[in-house]
């Protein structure tokens, strides 16, 4: 079997994230519960979405096999295609848009994305609280300009989005 038949074209799948795919970019907060008093972390998160009805899988198999990365989750009615992983967004989603262009609004927030994505990576393994560890450790924090750029391009992003849900967590 000839294994080209499972990739899409670059432009179809740039078209088709113009109008089904979503670039994300959340501020976490997780408690880890299973830990003594149930510390809490916050962390930026960015990724890649395509979502389309369940009876379209195929295609988003074919996404997932054209990218070279990702996942597809399932809900009751929806499939998704997402990459969540920092350094996949930046090895193989942001040159893949990079190459087959987007245009109009969605490009102006792959633009804004794609800033947060490098940000985040450039900051990966550290922690945005400063708190001394055990044995006087302090974790690594986050330079405070680039948490501030990311809280500005998330609201900058807000513009582009269908649905306007206010932020659950502030930093």
């Amino acid at each position: 079997m000839n294994s080209n038949l499972s990739l899409l074209p670059g432009e179809f799948v740039a078209g088709l994230t113009e109008g089904e795919g979503c670039f994300a970019l959340k501020f976490r907060r997780d408690v880890k519960k299973n830990r003594p008093n149930s510390p809490v972390y916050f962390g930026w998160q960015a990724s890649f979405v395509i979502s389309l009805r369940n009876d379209d899988k195929p295609l988003l198999e074919k996404v997932k096999n054209t990218l070279g990365c990702g996942n597809l989750s399932y809900s009751k009615d929806f499939v998704s295609f997402q990459v969540c992983n920092t350094e996949t967004l930046i090895n193989k989603v942001i040159p893949f848009f990079d190459k087959f262009r987007l245009y109009g609004k969605k490009y102006q927030d792959f633009k804004l994305w794609k800033e947060a994505v490098e940000l985040i990576y450039r900051n990966k393994r550290k922690g945005i609280n400063i708190k001394k560890g055990r044995k006087g450790f302090v974790t690594v924090v986050w330079n405070k300009e680039d948490l501030l750029r990311l809280e500005n391009i998330r609201q900058e992003m807000k513009i582009f989005k269908s649905k306007g849900h206010p932020f659950k967590w502030t930093r």
